[in-house]
């Protein structure tokens, strides 16, 4: 009904205390997975990171929220591993990358 309606995943490592989970470590949550499957054009991976210039290793939230990189990187790899892998590619990629319109018309996404 709504042709620009997305929507933006962030994968929380478990184990969180996050309420809204999309995941466990074996499994799509079924909610979501119906979710993801009915609409798989919707959905982009929308993974918050923080990078600080080489070298500081200290100095305030961007340096301590950057150290939790790791940790949403194999969140959001677990959770994309676990989904079948055509769907995987357009969360993971594909899909912002038509909604964004990155790269030229026609070009291959990699």
């Amino acid at each position: 009904r709504y042709p620009n309606l997305y929507m933006s995943l962030r994968p929380v490592p478990p184990p969180s205390p996050a309420v809204n989970k999309l995941f466990t470590p074996k499994s799509i949550i079924a909610g979501w997975a119906e979710v993801l499957k009915r609409h798989p054009d919707r959905f982009v991976i929308g993974n918050d990171c923080f990078f600080v210039p080489p070298g500081i290793k200290s100095g305030g939230a961007p340096v301590e929220f950057s150290q939790n990189n790791e940790r949403h990187y194999r969140a959001m790899r677990i959770f994309l591993s676990l989904l079948p892998p055509a769907l995987a590619r357009k969360i993971a990629y594909e899909n912002a990358a038509r909604i964004y319109k990155l790269g030229p018309p026609g070009a291959p996404i990699h």
